[in-house]
């Protein structure tokens, strides 16, 4: 660990000062927190604020997927329903579809939320989930 200056951390990091300023106020590690006086200034290290980055770009990854998650679920659900044939009892078919759908997006939900704990429930189902539910209840 080497510790420096935010001046100093800036320049390594490649960004501006009060862009490291801010990070630092919403999170962001430190060395050691700085003081009031000569000699009291905040000091950085450099390798933990880049890996500190780097979750946080992982966990933007993760809600990035999570929020498109039941829309492409649910489209790929829909379109399995349509491809089947030769079952008598489609309303009974259209059940098993929505049920299966709501059994895979929760098991990815969970996975997701143990990678990234910001990763919201699920609330609703998507127009096209809501239609196979409309056909089951004919």
């Amino acid at each position: 660990m080497t510790a420096l200056t935010v001046a100093e951390a800036a320049r390594a990091l490649e960004i501006p000062q009060g862009r490291l300023r801010r990070w630092i106020r919403t999170g962001c590690p430190v060395a050691q927190r700085g003081r009031r006086g000569r000699g009291g200034a905040t000091l950085i290290d450099a390798g933990a604020v880049r890996e500190w980055r780097e979750a946080q770009s992982d966990d933007a990854l993760v809600l990035a997927l999570a929020s498109s998650l039941q829309d492409v679920l649910g489209d790929a659900t829909v379109k399995a329903y349509m491809q089947t044939t030769g079952f008598d009892n489609r309303r009974r078919l259209a059940r098993v579809f929505v049920a299966t759908y709501y059994v895979c997006a929760c098991a990815v939900r969970d996975r997701l939320q143990k990678v990234c704990s910001r990763v919201p429930p699920i609330n609703s189902l998507p127009a096209s989930i809501e239609r196979l539910k409309q056909i089951a209840e004919k």
